[in-house]
């Protein structure tokens, strides 16, 4: 994982076993520090799959993170861990349908952090089993808990049972902020082979009693792996003092395409496309608002595209798929906005001509909004890159 700052040049570390790089004015300093170890509960878990902060669960006045693990286990019941700043474990949250062998579950295949669910002031969070199955089917389900003792406070399934059998309901869930004015962000859960045509399709439910609330179609109506990817909330887009919703394609009309959803309503309110079109580019892969990065007032929108081609290095040549970041600046909230529209900045991988080729680094596989990490007073955002090897 890249830290990258919209200035000038870099420095490295490595932050929890995941590669960080930090761009600031400063000359690019080499170097790696190992701050923490996370250990897998064992055996081929697949441990860090999923990963999201999801605040101050022991009150230390830290930020904890819910970890999957979605192939821990003996029968494929899967261990989530919160784990503190320091890197110690605080519990083991597993499958809580006991029961029965749920063995493809994958249950720690995605995680979210959803804010304070249940009202008792601790942070909750979400798990996504896309492959449980209920009797002979595999409709797949999402399980919320407590942040404070890590029982289950509900679980969502498919709505459209009909056609949920193998739709990966709970590939992806988020949290995309409170749409419905309870005080309490609402969960989204995208299942990428819903439908007729597997186009996919995204559910919102009320965070508080995980009824379902809206329905996100596919706009482009062919398999996209939409909701499979990147979801995230965008603010209002659209001024009807509600938060929208932005949804990744990263298989649409084969490069990938950012579709932007009424909060309200669950109408289309338009798309953002690859600006460098490129075939399988998977342009949508990871998406994340990360603030105003430059300086208009309006939170800004980052796309990653892990397949994308990269800049042209130094010595002239270039780098195939390495993947890139577009960053996309805000419009101000109006019924006829066109969501994202402007020009984007647009974040590479920094190589020099004697670093190994990075090309399948798939930079931009995953991205998170980290505030202002180097208190320069311009947000920062943390780039994966997880087949990247970091140059000595």
């Amino acid at each position: 994982m890249r830290v990258e700052k919209f200035t000038r040049r870099s420095r490295r570390l490595v932050a929890l076993l995941l590669a960080v790089l930090l761009f600031s004015p400063i000359p690019i300093v080499r170097g790696q520090t190992l701050l923490h170890t996370i250990s897998s509960p064992g055996g081929d878990s697949r441990f860090g799959q999923a990963m999201a902060s999801v605040g101050d669960v022991n009150a230390d006045g830290n930020p904890d993170f819910v970890v999957g693990a979605p192939f821990a286990g003996t029968q494929g019941r899967v261990s989530v861990v919160l784990v503190t700043s320091t890197g110690t474990e605080i519990r083991t949250v597993n499958h809580p349908d006991v029961q029965a062998p749920f063995s493809s579950a994958v249950f720690g295949w995605s995680v979210a952090g959803l804010g304070d669910v249940n009202g008792d002031g601790v942070p909750d969070f979400a798990v996504g089993a896309p492959g449980q199955s209920e009797g002979t089917i595999f409709p797949g389900r999402v399980h919320v808990f407590s942040g404070s003792d890590g029982s289950r406070l509900y679980s969502v399934g498919n709505p459209n049972a009909a056609l949920s059998d193998g739709a990966l309901f709970g590939w992806a869930v988020a949290s995309v902020g409170d749409l419905d004015g309870d005080g309490v962000p609402e969960l989204a859960v995208g299942a990428p082979a819903q439908g007729a045509n597997s186009q996919g399709q995204v559910f919102v439910f009320s965070g508080v009693s995980g009824s379902l609330s809206q329905v996100l179609d596919n706009p482009g109506e062919t398999f996209g792996f939409f909701g499979g990817a990147g979801i995230t909330g965008v603010g209002d887009v659209n001024g009807d003092g509600i938060g929208d919703i932005a949804v990744g394609a990263p298989d649409q009309d084969g490069q990938g395409r950012v579709f932007v959803f009424s909060g309200a309503s669950g109408a289309p309110l338009g798309a953002v496309d690859n600006p460098t079109p490129q075939a399988s580019a998977k342009f949508g892969e990871a998406l994340v608002l990360v603030g105003d990065v430059n300086g208009d007032g309006l939170a800004d929108l980052a796309v990653g595209a892990p397949r994308q081609n990269g800049a042209p290095l130094p010595n002239g040549g270039s780098v195939a798929i390495v993947g890139r970041v577009f960053v996309f600046p805000g419009v101000p909230s109006s019924p006829v906005a066109v969501p994202f529209s402007g020009q984007p900045r647009v974040l590479d991988l920094p190589v020099s001509a004697t670093d190994p080729t990075p090309s399948g680094a798939s930079f931009g596989q995953t991205l998170a909004a980290v505030g202002d990490y180097d208190s320069d007073g311009v947000v920062d955002v943390a780039v994966g890159a997880p087949n990247y090897s970091i140059p000595d």
